[in-house]
């Protein structure tokens, strides 16, 4: 009887094994489900956010144009980066911001035993645009507010063009594109240019090619007077065949052109010019200024002929509320909020 009892107990400790054993397979498929499927989501979801943080800088830059303009190069990001945007997932004001909120749902392998067969992945993200506080690849020319947006005509301008006027990039004459509304009223001995790198005609082409970093506010921005029309024809020179060797055509119309354009400059914005010799003045933004081409004059007339055209640049925003009529053309910068 003994034995028989024993061999009963032993029976009974068997299927008390099976069931722990049974247990225990359930709970290491729940583990392996938090690490496998969990990993599965969180590399969805940085791949989303990824998606969306691009989608949406990109599509900044068409809030240049109109809020339709915007989310189509959101659209077009975010498929590249394997996600296809809905129009009713981006939102985007114009000149202000665009933001974009997609949920993806991602199949599940191991999680599937605890009757999880996919599970949602959500990410947002959102871009604002604002005035530049400091500008990156600044051109050292200054002009006054009250030239933006609807000056022409930048640099020692004195008297109205001729039809007889000869252009370092091949034009002549006021070809009518623009019109002439007047340039700037600069003191005697200057003519718009500010010092970037040091004084001197030496380093201004370089300088207008490449830009240099200015800041709203800043106190010190210093004039750099006299002509160096040389170096400002070789500049234009650069910039203009820069966009020809790289076919870039949209580039020869201001309508068309944009911060691609190598003839697309930014400039230095200030209140008044009051400056006489080398001196400072206060710098209170910055505008996207399309080169037509320079052209000489005989006498005191030199032209930097171009249009002021909304844009969007890099550097550091003044705020991060976004918002912005731009209806005075002033060069804005983007940023992820949040």
């Amino acid at each position: 009887m003994k034995i028989i009892r024993a061999v009963k107990n032993l029976r009974n400790e068997n299927g008390a094994s099976l069931v722990i054993v049974a247990l225990a397979m359930v709970a290491l498929l729940g583990f392996t489900a938090i690490v496998i499927d969990g990993g599965r989501l969180y590399t969805e979801k940085s791949k989303l956010q990824k998606a969306l943080d691009a989608a949406v800088l990109a599509g900044a830059h068409g809030l240049v144009v109109n809020d339709v303009q915007a989310k189509t190069i959101a659209k077009d990001v975010s498929v590249k980066n394997g996600y296809d945007l809905e129009s009713s997932e981006i939102d985007a004001v114009v000149k202000n911001y665009i933001e974009a909120e997609k949920t993806v749902q991602v199949p599940m392998t191991f999680a599937k035993v605890l009757n999880f067969n996919t599970v949602p992945v959500t990410a947002r993200a959102k871009a604002i645009v604002s005035p530049l506080k400091t500008g990156i690849g600044i051109a050292p020319i200054a002009v006054e507010a009250s030239m933006v947006p609807n000056g022409t005509d930048l640099i020692c301008k004195k008297e109205p063009l001729t039809d007889d006027t000869s252009s370092s990039n091949g034009n002549s004459g006021n070809n009518g594109n623009n019109g002439n509304n007047g340039g700037p009223n600069h003191s005697s001995g200057n003519c718009g240019f500010l010092q970037l790198d040091g004084p001197g005609a030496s380093s201004l082409a370089s300088a207008l090619v490449n830009g240099g970093t200015f800041t709203v506010d800043q106190e010190y921005a210093t004039t750099e007077p006299g002509g160096m029309w040389g170096q400002v024809d070789t500049a234009v020179k650069t910039l203009i065949q820069q966009d020809i060797d790289a076919g870039r055509t949209y580039c020869s119309d201001f309508s068309t052109a944009d911060n691609s354009c190598s003839r697309v400059i930014n400039v230095v914005v200030i209140e008044k010019w009051d400056a006489e010799g080398r001196d400072q003045v206060k710098v209170v933004g910055f505008a996207a200024y399309w080169i037509e081409g320079f052209f000489l004059q005989g006498g005191p007339d030199k032209y930097l002929r171009g249009r002021f055209i909304s844009s969007i640049s890099k550097g550091e925003i003044e705020e991060m509320t976004g918002g912005g009529s731009w209806e005075d053309n002033l060069l804005y910068g983007v940023k992820l909020a949040g």
